[in-house]
């Protein structure tokens, strides 16, 4: 479906526009397509954004708490979260019989799950609150872009997995990244 154009010898702007495909039409939702990509990026945007402005905010509360306390306010807000996530799903899961999600420790190992809570949110939030109270907010992010690059030096060192076809590129993609933000700071 399009439009004829308007125009006369008066014209002075060109407005050109987009309509809605077939698909996102019949979906009654505008970008709807399954196919497009817009709202995917969108979401990648917003959560590289809100990532990337966490460590401002965290460097403006630890200049009034304390890194400890900056630390048990985001541990009390992700339990208040997930206990919300955790209650909803049971309601669902009364109301429409199956819940949304199935969750169970049943046969897994609990100790090793135990340990990579206790190092992953716990020790990296203290180390990452402390860096950020003694660097500046863009140390710490330089240091962020360098995990990637770490991850993946010790995954080969550590688990020595198969070579896949994509690893070679995103490893170079995030060495390049990373070599790239070295220089700019001083540390």
């Amino acid at each position: 479906m399009s439009f004829a154009p308007v125009y006369d010898d008066r014209s002075r702007a060109l407005i050109l526009g987009t309509w809605p495909s077939p698909k996102s039409r019949e979906m009654a939702f505008y970008y709807g397509h399954p196919q497009n990509r817009f709202w995917p990026l969108l979401a990648a945007l917003t959560a590289a954004t809100i990532f990337g402005m966490s460590f401002m905010f965290s460097k403006m509360a630890l200049a009034t708490a304390a890194p400890t306390v900056l630390l048990a306010f985001r541990f009390t807000v992700a339990v208040a979260a997930m206990s919300l996530v955790i209650a909803l799903n049971a309601l669902v899961g009364k109301v429409r019989g199956k819940p949304l999600f199935a969750f169970s420790l049943k046969g897994k190992p609990v100790g090793k799950l135990l340990l990579l809570g206790i190092v992953q949110p716990v020790a990296y939030f203290i180390f990452e609150n402390y860096g950020i109270l003694y660097t500046s907010a863009a140390v710490a992010g330089t240091i962020i872009a360098a995990v990637p690059v770490c991850c993946i030096l010790m995954d080969v060192l550590v688990l020595h997995p198969e070579p896949g076809t994509r690893r070679p590129s995103f490893s170079r993609f995030s060495s390049k990244q990373f070599r790239y933000l070295i220089p700019r700071y001083r540390i």
